[in-house]
């Protein structure tokens, strides 16, 4: 079931439940499929992670992690995923 928790003139914000775990996910008002999601420990959980630090110390390792904490000053709250199950850290 797909919970509302935010609908702006720019995007809808949503909740689902996937295996007990609540994810946060963010759709822009366009024409693409792509959609953000919260990067936290039930995205991380749904990946097959233990943690949203786990999920991170496995794909990106360590020097991952302080590059992309260089280019934003911090790990990133969303994650874009896009239509070919490629991901990026958004701002």
């Amino acid at each position: 079931m797909k919970k509302i928790i935010e609908r702006t003139e720019h995007f809808i914000t949503f909740q689902i439940v996937i295996d007990g775990n609540v994810l946060t996910i963010r759709r822009w008002n366009k024409e693409t499929q792509e959609a953000e999601i919260k990067l936290d420990d039930a995205f991380a959980k749904c990946c097959g992670y233990n943690s949203k630090d786990d999920l991170i110390a496995q794909t990106i390792g360590e020097q991952g992690k302080q590059d992309v904490i260089a280019l934003f000053g911090y790990i990133p709250e969303w994650v874009l995923v896009f239509e070919d199950g490629r991901v990026c850290f958004v701002d």
